[in-house]
């Protein structure tokens, strides 16, 4: 679906009607939500959008809890998860400039559903071998 020409609400508002159509339950009521990608080239600045559908969130532990066994927030693990990272000679072309080009890339939660499921990465892999991570991650109530 090409929604460029659109406004970010009316690109989130026409792939939300898009992903309804195919499928309208009362799971996808209750548990569905919308992720926002955004690229930006490096190049020129454009910005390109995607708007994807989610049912839970996959989350890493962030790096920093897994040198230390102690505790961290769920913020962290959120703010692990919508990082932006720069891809360099990846191969993308920009539709602005027509060149192959870096990008920024970044996740955000344009919409968040009426329940939000979490699943934790609850191993590390490393090049030697996998672990279970013991790291408590703290959850509020609200």
């Amino acid at each position: 679906m090409k929604v460029d020409k659109f406004t970010m609400p009316e690109q989130s508002e026409k792939w939300a009607h898009y992903y309804k159509q195919r499928d309208d339950s009362i799971m996808s009521d209750c548990f569905e939500g919308q992720l926002m990608n955004r690229t930006v080239c490096l190049s020129c600045g454009h910005q390109a959008l995607a708007f994807d559908n989610f049912m839970d969130l996959s989350l890493e532990i962030p790096r920093k809890a897994v040198k230390f066994t102690g505790s961290i927030k769920i913020q962290d693990c959120l703010d692990k998860f919508i990082e932006s990272e720069k891809l360099i000679d990846c191969g993308y072309k920009c539709e602005a400039c027509k060149k192959t080009v870096n990008v920024e890339k970044d996740l955000s939660i344009y919409r968040f559903p009426k329940i939000l499921v979490i699943h934790l990465k609850r191993f590390y892999h490393s090049a030697m071998r996998r672990e279970k991570l013991n790291t408590t991650v703290q959850i509020p109530e609200t």
